[in-house]
C-alpha cells in the first residue's frame, strides 16, 4: 500500500507505442477515476485488475452507475494468506471467498437501525442494510474511522508496510456509499451522556469498538499521530509479533456492555465487532457481514 497508484502504467503506454496488439496495464489501478483515465489517455487498451476485485467484485457495475467502489487496502491479505495454504479472503469482503455463505443473504427491512460507531464495522454494517432501512450513524468524533484511521500510522498493517492514505480513501468512500443510500450521519454526539437519541430506532447496532487497558489509549494515539512508531528504533518493536498480539488482542477491551445499557426493553440490540471482542480489523469487518446480512 505504500507503493503509489498506476506506478506501471507509464511502462505501459512507452510499450504500446512500439507494437501493434492492445496493451493490458496492470499495478495498482484499482482506483476507478485513474484507471479510466489510463484508457482514456490512450496509455492502455485493458486494465487489469486482481485484488481490487477481491475487495469489490462490483467494481466495473459501481463504475457504469458512478458509485463508489469497496477500497481495496492493498494489505495483501488475500495474497499472503493464499501462500500460507488458506482459502482466499479479505479485510473489508468477508464474502470474498465464502459467497456460498452468503447465498442466502437476507438484510433486514422496514427497521429504524442506529448505528453507534463509525468505524470500519459501522459503515460496514450500514452499508450493507441501508437499502431496505432507516439508518443513523452516531460517533461522538467529528468524523468518521474511529481507530482504523490510526491502523495506517502503525509501522506495518497485515504484514506489509502501512500508508494512512489507503485507510483514508477506504473510510472516505465507506461514507460516501452509506450516504448516498441514504445513512444520515451525526457526528459529535456522545450516546452515553444523551442516551434519548436512541429512543426513536427499533434496532441498536453497537460497534463502538474496543479500548485499551489501563488508560493507555491516548499514549498510543499520540505515538501513532506523532509518527514515533516508526522511528528506526521503534518500529522494530512495535513490528515483532509478541507487540502485535498484544496491541490488538490483550491490551484491548470490548466495550459493548457499557451501550448495551442504553437500549429499552423493545430494541433490539446486536454487537459487532471489536465492541463484542478486541481484534483485528478483518474479524471485525467479518461480524458487520454477518450481522447484516444473514437472518
Amino acid at each position: 500500500m505504500t507503493f503509489p497508484d498506476a506506478l506501471f502504467l507509464d511502462l505501459a503506454a512507452a510499450v504500446k507505442k512500439l507494437v501493434g496488439v492492445p496493451i493490458i496495464a496492470v499495478g495498482r489501478l484499482g482506483d476507478p477515476a485513474i484507471a479510466t483515465e489510463a484508457v482514456a489517455a490512450g496509455k492502455a487498451d485493458f486494465i487489469a485488475l486482481g485484488r481490487a476485485l477481491i475487495a469489490e467484485p462490483r467494481w466495473v457495475a459501481k463504475l457504469t452507475r458512478a458509485e463508489p467502489i469497496r477500497r481495496c487496502l492493498a494489505c495483501n491479505t488475500c495474497i499472503n494468506e493464499m501462500r500460507g495454504g488458506a482459502p482466499i479472503g479479505c479485510v473489508v469482503n468477508a464474502a470474498a471467498g465464502r459467497e456460498r455463505f452468503f447465498a442466502d443473504r437476507r438484510p433486514r427491512q422496514g427497521e429504524r437501525i442506529a448505528v453507534i460507531g463509525a468505524g470500519p464495522a459501522g459503515l460496514t454494517y450500514a452499508s450493507l442494510v441501508a437499502g431496505g432501512n432507516e439508518v443513523t450513524v452516531f460517533d461522538k468524533d467529528e468524523r468518521a474511522g474511529g481507530a482504523f484511521r490510526y491502523a495506517g500510522k502503525a509501522p506495518i498493517f497485515q504484514e506489509v508496510a502501512a500508508n494512512d492514505a489507503s485507510f483514508e480513501r477506504y473510510v472516505g468512500d465507506l461514507v460516501e456509499a452509506c450516504t448516498r443510500k441514504g445513512v444520515t450521519f451525526r457526528f459529535r454526539c456522545d450516546v452515553a451522556a444523551e442516551p434519548h437519541v436512541l429512543a426513536p430506532f427499533d434496532r441498536l447496532v453497537i460497534a463502538t469498538g474496543a479500548r485499551y487497558r489501563f488508560g493507555l489509549g491516548p499514549i498510543a494515539t499520540k505515538l501513532l499521530d506523532w509518527g514515533l512508531a516508526r522511528w528506526p528504533l521503534v518500529s522494530p518493536c512495535l513490528s515483532s509479533a509478541k507487540f502485535r498480539n498484544w496491541f490488538y488482542y490483550i491490551g484491548r477491551r470490548g466495550t459493548a456492555n457499557r451501550f448495551r445499557q442504553l437500549a429499552s426493553s423493545e430494541q433490539t440490540v446486536v454487537a459487532i465487532g471489536d465492541a463484542v471482542r478486541a481484534g483485528k480489523s478483518k474479524e471485525a469487518i467479518a461480524s458487520a457481514f454477518e450481522a447484516a446480512l444473514l437472518p
